[in-house]
């Protein structure tokens, strides 16, 4: 198991939080956010690294968007 950490912000619609759980993966953050209402986003981190982002369709679908963090490929010297 990992541990992971979910940030979410004061944003009109939920209050600012952090939750930490031990997840097999990422994906685990799915499920821990299952409560939250449509259009909250919130921050997936793994000790000091950015994942990704997800964010619960306002429309009320209860559909996630996950994006994953880019990070710049270094170039061949």
């Amino acid at each position: 198991m990992q541990t992971y950490r979910l940030k979410l912000t004061d944003d009109g619609i939920g209050i600012a939080k952090f939750i930490d759980f031990d997840g097999v993966d990422a994906s685990s953050a799915l499920s821990v956010l299952s409560n939250e209402s449509g259009g909250r986003r919130a921050e997936l981190w793994d000790g000091a690294r950015l994942v990704c982002t997800i964010e619960r369709d306002s429309e009320g679908s209860g559909f996630w968007v996950v994006n994953p963090v880019v990070r710049a490929r270094a170039k061949a010297a």
